[in-house]
């Protein structure tokens, strides 16, 4: 191994010289080894092609579409099976595995994909692949990242220098955790450093479970509510459903509630919503928050200055409607109060062993 590691790119015997890159550095490389690690290589110098029947000394084989610190990669890795993979190589260096059909090379690159595409630079990754590769097996990654928790994303730097073309992938996926409202908003972010898209936001389908509670309907005095979930293994919030409903008799048109929703005591979310005489549930969706063994979630709805003597709906003596895979979601009342105005959370157990539930 120390003696094949001391042959990469070294001119000593070499029988093949590579003109590589840009400004086109010579690289060397022996065809005894290089054609036996690749059936391009072999075809290259053993078949019809004018590669093969040069002198590469005098007339260097050209390569324009890799770059010498990715082709010295590659040429680790037939040589002496090493090659270091990092997030700012493993796209180029897959790109070079598949053109010279080095299997096993590409296999560790899909490795290096699902352990290194991250929160910190899923979108930096995802910009250079649909600007240069359009590898799906990197854009399903990122997706599954990017959509998991778009809001988060969305306000990033990163989400800006997305090129038109990057967008508008994202914007055609239907199954996102945020509001088509969310989506819009983005996208008018982009546009203030971009140009302006003319793109079509359909509701996105939640990739995030609803799970609802039941119980015992009441109007009552406005109250804050404080419950706190406690779960048997990690979860993900990334929303809930609030009632926002008024007794019939305290309705008053154009009247309207903020709704603060906190976890931890650290503010989430807020949202205006005009109340109607008939209950409504007020969606709110937040950037992911993780609970690995309880939170304390408050929820607080204020009614403009206009209504007075409020009686909101509420839920009694309530319970989840089901379960959450082995997570075992539980709900304990703060201060023992019984009263909740959620309708429903918007939740994932995110556990290996909690399946897709």
């Amino acid at each position: 191994m120390e003696i094949l590691t001391q042959l990469v790119n070294n001119d000593y015997l070499a029988d093949v010289v590579f003109k590589v890159g840009q400004f086109g550095t010579l690289m060397y490389a022996h065809k005894i080894v290089i054609t036996l690690a690749s059936k391009v290589f072999f075809a290259q110098f053993n078949g019809q092609f004018s590669d093969g029947q040069q002198d590469s000394h005098l007339k260097p084989i050209v390569i324009n579409d890799i770059e010498p610190p990715t082709f010295q990669e590659v040429l680790s890795y037939v040589y002496c099976r090493k090659v270091n993979l990092t997030a700012d190589n493993m796209l180029d260096v897959y790109y070079a595995a598949k053109k010279y059909m080095l299997v096993s090379l590409q296999a560790l690159c899909e490795d290096a994909f699902r352990r290194k595409i991250d929160d910190d630079n899923v979108l930096q990754i995802f910009r250079y692949n649909s600007r240069q590769y359009h590898f799906d097996i990197v854009n399903e990654l990122c997706f599954s990242l990017i959509c998991d928790n778009p809001l988060k994303f969305f306000k990033q730097d990163g989400f800006v220098e997305l090129d038109q073309g990057a967008l508008k992938i994202l914007v055609e996926r239907k199954r996102m955790n945020c509001h088509e409202s969310q989506l819009k908003e983005a996208i008018a972010k982009w546009e203030i450093d971009n140009e302006a898209l003319d793109l079509s936001v359909e509701p996105r389908v939640r990739l995030c479970r609803k799970l609802y509670f039941f119980g015992r309907p009441r109007y009552g005095a406005l109250i804050d509510t404080d419950i706190t979930l406690q779960v048997q293994s990690r979860i993900a919030l990334y929303g809930v459903g609030i009632f926002v409903g008024v007794k019939y008799d305290t309705f008053v048109p154009g009247s309207s509630a903020t709704v603060e929703v906190e976890i931890n005591d650290k503010l989430v979310a807020t949202k205006s919503v005009e109340l109607l005489e008939n209950l409504e549930t007020c969606e709110i969706m937040f950037e992911k928050v993780s609970v690995d063994e309880s939170c304390t979630m408050r929820v607080i709805v204020e009614p403009s200055c206009n209504l007075r003597h409020v009686h909101m709906f509420y839920l009694s003596e309530f319970y989840l409607a089901d379960t959450l895979g082995s997570s075992q979601l539980t709900i304990d009342a703060a201060d023992e109060k019984i009263d909740n105005c959620i309708s429903y959370l918007l939740c994932q157990a995110v556990d290996s062993d909690a399946g897709e539930d």
